[in-house]
């Protein structure tokens, strides 16, 4: 069984082999990070992620302190809350 490839909330679709996210068909700026936060995040809904799985997931090896992510989700936040 695969992993869906194209993900639908609210006014958006993440589409995860293009690497983009679309809101009402306008392609959203995303960088790196943040799209594979979101990536990260929407292909477990309704589960708790612990913050070590995420930091795995967004960085990798790269050793980065708690903040990162913490800022990254907040960024990622008002992103997704912008109204255009």
């Amino acid at each position: 069984m695969t992993s869906p490839r194209l993900f639908a909330f609210g006014p958006y679709r993440l589409d995860i082999p293009e690497r983009q996210l679309l809101r009402e068909g306008q392609p959203v700026p995303l960088p790196p990070k943040l799209f594979d936060l979101l990536t990260t995040l929407v292909q477990q809904p309704g589960h708790l992620i612990a913050k070590e799985d995420l930091l795995d997931a967004v960085w990798g090896d790269v050793a980065v302190e708690e903040g990162s992510l913490t800022r990254a989700v907040s960024s990622l936040r008002q992103l997704l809350g912008r109204r255009q």
